[in-house]
């Protein structure tokens, strides 16, 4: 069984265009892999979930900080979306404004469907 060396550090929601989206943001333990890029994971959708990915890539939070966060229309991020909001552009705009409101300059982007 392997030690854990993140832990989660805040559990937020960053406003976006038709709501907020869930943020949860797990900080390593050791201050070499918490000065790495962090992470950003997302989700297949609109509607799936973060959460699994969680269970699946958990110990690369132990190497670098890892933001997940659901899309918003989504498991933890719930909106009702119209059609004219289901586009590319809209979802792609996401992970540009989380790195705003978290003052980030720079992530790796790693999303799964």
């Amino acid at each position: 069984m392997a030690i854990n060396r993140h832990s989660l550090e805040q559990v937020q929601f960053v406003s976006v265009d038709g709501g907020a989206i869930q943020v949860r943001v797990y900080q390593p333990h050791a201050d070499k892999a918490l000065m790495r890029t962090p992470l950003l994971v997302t989700h297949g959708g609109p509607g799936g979930s973060s959460i699994g990915l969680y269970d699946a890539l958990n110990q690369l939070a132990d190497q670098r900080p890892v933001i997940f966060y659901d899309q918003l229309g989504s498991i933890s991020s719930p909106a009702e979306l119209s059609p004219k909001q289901m586009t590319l552009e809209r979802f792609a705009s996401e992970p540009l404004q989380i790195l705003d409101q978290l003052h980030l300059k720079r992530v790796h982007l790693l999303g799964h469907s």
